[in-house]
């Protein structure tokens, strides 16, 4: 393996070479590394890279959205081996993991004044699968319809996301060489039309709303099924830790199979008052308001099963 000081030396030439190269601080350097499993020390000001490929994060989605089929899975996928493992989980157990991992990584600071965050969950790379694992569909049996909901997951927490090529279309494969096959350019029947219109609707989600690539990231409490969970990207806190709803965005994530839901969602404590919302993503049926005196809960109606639904507060 190559020391991580000289990857920690290699970072800061990049860098300052950027640095005298691009005068504008909107335009900075990314070197991804690939690490497996939780890694924060390999990043912040002194670390060796500004992001790394984010299997830790991949791991818990993918166990989110896998439901076991007719014939069963296996308690546990192995994806790569030890440290890419994919275990299918409920909403609270995901919901612990999530806790965790980022409390990891909010303590790695990105290097520099330049960078636009102040924590590396907006450097790391998000992904499902790469070309060290299995294809994501054959991790998922299959399932199309799980591969599309962590990809919607993906695709709305913080981080760069990215869609091993092949993935959008429904490549399968399992261990290498399989996982490695060629984009089927000459194959267009085969495609997954599908997964590749939910792949370009999420990429053009996620340029309209602000809060989505730049927001911070808060679980929030939700109510009205037990197959729910919700977080809320915040684009603006003040110094005193206050909230500003106005330009957020609140995505409500129903993994159950079988059911839409109807939920109620409650904005934090210290957050200002909405004042009206809108469906940016979600069924056709979708319906949202904001409820309550104080106007911090979003009813979101028709959340469909095994999907997710955004909508950005006024």
């Amino acid at each position: 393996d190559i020391p991580r000081d000289f990857w920690a030396a290699f970072r800061e030439a990049c860098h300052a070479t950027f640095r005298d190269t691009h005068p504008s601080k909107n335009e900075v350097p990314w070197l991804v590394g690939e690490v497996f499993g939780l890694c924060p020390d390999w990043l912040g000001k002194d670390g060796a890279f500004d992001g790394t490929m984010n299997y830790a994060l991949g791991s818990n989605l993918l166990g989110l959205a896998i439901q076991p089929s007719a014939d069963g899975l296996p308690e546990e996928l192995e994806a790569i081996g030890g440290e890419y493992s994919i275990k299918p989980m409920g909403v609270e157990e995901f919901a612990v993991n999530v806790q965790s991992y980022m409390m990891a990584y909010d303590r790695a600071g990105v290097a520099g004044e330049e960078s636009i965050t102040t924590t590396a969950h907006f450097t790391n790379m998000n992904l499902l699968g790469s070309h060290d694992t299995p294809r994501v569909l054959t991790i998922a049996d299959g399932d199309g319809e799980a591969v599309r909901l962590a990809m919607s997951l993906m695709f709305t927490f913080p981080g760069a996301p990215m869609v091993f090529s092949g993935d959008e279309v429904g490549v399968d494969g399992g261990r290498d060489p399989a996982m490695r096959k060629g984009f089927p350019w000459h194959a267009q029947e085969t495609w997954d039309m599908q997964t590749l219109e939910h792949v370009r609707n999420l990429s053009a989600l996620r340029k309209d709303v602000e809060a989505l690539r730049r927001g911070g990231f808060q679980r929030i409490e939700v109510n009205g099924a037990k197959s729910a969970y919700a977080f809320m990207r915040m684009l603006d806190v003040d110094e005193n830790g206050i909230v500003k709803a106005d330009g957020s965005a609140v995505v409500v994530v129903n993994a159950d199979g079988a059911d839409a839901c109807d939920v109620n969602v409650t904005l934090p404590e210290k957050c200002t008052a909405a004042r009206g919302v809108d469906i940016r993503y979600g069924s056709e049926t979708q319906a949202a308001s904001i409820q309550g005196d104080d106007s911090k809960t979003v009813r979101i109606d028709r959340v469909a099963q095994r999907s997710i639904a955004v909508v950005t507060l006024k």
